[in-house]
C-alpha cells in the first residue's frame, strides 16, 4: 500500500469555492488552482499570447489571497491557463507568442500572488503538432523561473479504459515527472475517457513508480454547485 503526502489541488474561480479548505491536514501541501487564464478577449477572440485572468477577480483579489496563505501555511495558489471548452485551443498564431505569454503571465502571477502556474488545455489547434505546444511551454515556464518558485503542468488523458493502459500513458509524456499531476474529475459526465475506478486504482502504480508529483480534482463545488470556469 503506498501512503504519501502528495500535494493535492483543487481548482475554483470564486473565493466561496476554496474558503471552506480550512479544515485541510495542514501535513497534506494544498494548492488552490485559480481558472483560468486565456490569451482570447472577453469575445473569444485570440490575443497571440497576451493573457487575461478569467476567474472572478471581482470576488477574489490580490488581497484575499494574500491574507489566506497568511493565516493557512500549507495553501498555494496557482495561476490555471488554458480551459476545457473548444472556444478557446491552444495555438500559436506569432513567432512572438513565448515572450508576449511571459510579459502578460508575470504582471498576473505578481499582482496576484501566485506560487506558480497550471497548465491546462484540453484541446489543441488542429493546425499544431502536439510537440509545439510542449515546446511552447517549456519555454515559457522556463523564462518564468525567476518569477514563481513552483511550475506544474497538468496533463488530461483521454479514451483510456484500463489501468495498464492510464499507467503507460504517463510513461509515454514527455513532461518532466516532477511537475506531472494527475487529475480527476467530480463531474460524471468526464468519466467516460477515463472511468473513475480506473483512475483510482491507477493511483498506487502512478505513484510507487514515480511517474506523477501530485494529484488534483476538478473541481472545487462552492454553493452546491461545481465550477464551471470555461463560461465566465
Amino acid at each position: 500500500m503506498v501512503v504519501v503526502n502528495l500535494p493535492f489541488r483543487l481548482y475554483a474561480s470564486t473565493y466561496s469555492e476554496f474558503e471552506s479548505l480550512v479544515g485541510v491536514d495542514k501535513s497534506v501541501p494544498c494548492h488552490i488552482a485559480l481558472a483560468f487564464a486565456r490569451d482570447y478577449d472577453s469575445r473569444g477572440n485570440p490575443t497571440a499570447g497576451e493573457f487575461h485572468p478569467y476567474f472572478n477577480i471581482t470576488d477574489i483579489t490580490p488581497d484575499d489571497i494574500l491574507k489566506f496563505k497568511q493565516t493557512k501555511e500549507h495553501a498555494k495558489f496557482f495561476l490555471s491557463i488554458g480551459g476545457w471548452s473548444e472556444k478557446y485551443p491552444f495555438n500559436l498564431p506569432t513567432g512572438e507568442w513565448v515572450p508576449r505569454a511571459v510579459d502578460s503571465l508575470k504582471e498576473i502571477i505578481r499582482s496576484y500572488h501566485f506560487d506558480g502556474v497550471d497548465v491546462y488545455y484540453q484541446h489543441i489547434d488542429a493546425s499544431l503538432d502536439p510537440n509545439q505546444f510542449v515546446e511552447a511551454w517549456q519555454e515559457t515556464t522556463r523564462r518564468l523561473q525567476d518569477d514563481i518558485p513552483s511550475l506544474e503542468t497538468h496533463s488530461v488523458s483521454s479514451l483510456v479504459p484500463s489501468v495498464k493502459q492510464l499507467v503507460e500513458k504517463f510513461k509515454a509524456l514527455r513532461y518532466p515527472r516532477v511537475k506531472l499531476f494527475a487529475g480527476h474529475s467530480i463531474l460524471k459526465a468526464d468519466w467516460q475517457p477515463v472511468p473513475l475506478p480506473v483512475f483510482l486504482e491507477a493511483i498506487p502504480a502512478l505513484i510507487s513508480e514515480g511517474l506523477i508529483s501530485g494529484l488534483s480534482q476538478w473541481a472545487a463545488i462552492g454553493g452546491g454547485d461545481p465550477v464551471n470556469c470555461d463560461d465566465n
